[in-house]
């Protein structure tokens, strides 16, 4: 499975990790597991999404579009909640990243990229 998830209740955030080759559909179901009842995900939890090094996310700029669009579906489930952290460690998957933040930032989400996972954790905290 190129995207593992785990919900660490005692920090109160979801860790998200991408390997290797992810698609529009891996993503997608993220989302929507995310937000399905019984995922044990909650509105004001913080999100850490981790791309690792080498991951190849198979996404052009609609995909981009319709992410932040799918993402946007949700938002009055994440009215007053946690803060999203991405750390993309290649240039690449920072861009990808990146322009999401943007089309995102516009609604008022609390979403950030960063290149290394401790500067992330200090942000989310």
């Amino acid at each position: 499975m190129p995207i593992e998830m785990v919900v660490e209740r005692e920090s109160w955030r979801v860790v998200t990790t991408l390997r290797g080759r992810v698609d529009y559909d891996d993503i997608i179901r993220v989302i929507q597991f995310l937000f399905a009842d019984g995922s044990g995900f909650e509105p004001d939890m913080n999100l850490l999404t981790m791309i690792e090094a080498g991951c190849r996310a198979e996404l052009g700029y609609e995909h981009i579009e319709s992410l932040a669009a799918r993402i946007r579906e949700h938002r009055d489930r994440r009215v007053g909640g946690g803060r999203t952290a991405v750390v993309a460690v290649d240039d690449e998957s920072y861009g990808i990243s990146r322009m999401l933040e943007s089309m995102l930032a516009f609604d008022g989400r609390e979403i950030m990229v960063f290149r290394n996972r401790q500067e992330a954790e200090a942000w989310l905290e």
